[in-house]
């Protein structure tokens, strides 16, 4: 009676010892670093996302690990999360390694389904590293200079995992990691410039006041102040640009107003001035060839078109 008692104690004992896995999951942050929210170039990032797991029950071939990224405390505004600033957003995304599969949520289904990761079991442990891939989209004109940054903590940032085969699209049974992470960028201030040519047209005798005009199309992030100066082209000399058509040459100017009696140069009066909101300013340049004597031929000059940031 006695040998039977401890076999009974033996046998419970045996059933308590027994363990499922225990998985941790880190995720490195994400830091975009400059972001040039004007230009027509994404920027991206990447983290590793490290995942180890003990305790695997033998016989285990492989552990299932639902990847649940969130809104993030920025939010979500259709399909991108968003980061902060004190002053504006700006959107970015999260993928997979490959940068096309979308790492998203079953809490937020807008974002994309969590993310499967299958992980291949050694003995009793598993370990691997795969990659969290960021994005900010191109053209977001609207975000202003700042630091941006989206905390994913709690709920924010759970990955759900079970030995073998588990439904990422309804993870039950499993359980979960949580694994805080933060995205920062920084927002710099840039300007995007378009230029069109100024072509004064065909004249004969120049024996009146020639007029021409063309425009300036400038995108800057909102608050950003610059100054617009034109160069003196050929002559270095904003005060007396010239036309060359081999050794000949006719004199012109070029004006900020329509009227033609603000000269835009590269001189402290003769800058022009403007903030920028996010949005296209199209700013005209007047140019004027004054009465003069002049030789046949085609004249061309070229100048440069500078910003600077204030």
């Amino acid at each position: 009676m006695l040998r039977l008692l401890i076999a009974a104690v033996l046998l419970v004992m045996s059933v308590s010892l027994a363990h499922a896995a225990t998985c941790t999951v880190h995720v490195g942050d994400l830091d975009f670093g400059q972001v040039d929210a004007i230009g027509n170039t994404p920027t991206t990032t990447v983290a590793n996302v490290d995942i180890s797991c003990d305790f695997i029950t033998p016989g285990t071939d492989s552990i299932t690990v639902c990847g649940n990224i969130g809104a993030g405390s920025g939010g979500v505004d259709g399909s991108l999360r968003q980061s902060l600033s004190a002053d504006g957003t700006l959107g970015f995304s999260l993928t997979g390694p490959d940068g096309v599969v979308p790492w998203g949520s079953t809490g937020e289904p807008g974002l994309g389904a969590p993310y499967r990761i299958d992980v291949p079991v050694s003995g009793t442990s598993a370990t691997l590293t795969t990659q969290l891939r960021g994005a900010v989209p191109a053209g977001q004109s609207s975000a202003p200079v700042g630091d941006y940054h989206s905390d994913f903590t709690g709920a924010s940032s759970v990955f759900t995992y079970a030995e073998g085969n588990l439904d990422c699209a309804a993870p039950v049974g499993g359980a979960d990691a949580t694994a805080p992470f933060t995205v920062t960028a920084s927002v710099v201030a840039n300007c995007l410039l378009e230029t069109a040519d100024l072509d004064f047209g065909t004249a004969g005798i120049i024996g009146s006041n020639i007029d021409a005009e063309t425009a300036l199309d400038i995108t800057c992030t909102p608050g950003t102040g610059y100054g617009i100066t034109i160069d003196g082209g050929g002559s270095n000399d904003p005060d007396n640009r010239v036309l060359r058509s081999g050794s000949n040459t006719v004199r012109y100017d070029l004006y900020s107003n329509q009227a033609r009696t603000a000269p835009w140069g590269t001189s402290a009066g003769t800058t022009v001035s403007y903030t920028g909101t996010g949005a296209q300013q199209q700013l005209g340049v007047y140019g004027r060839i004054p009465p003069q004597p002049a030789a046949p031929g085609a004249y061309t000059d070229t100048v440069v078109v500078t910003i600077t940031y204030n």
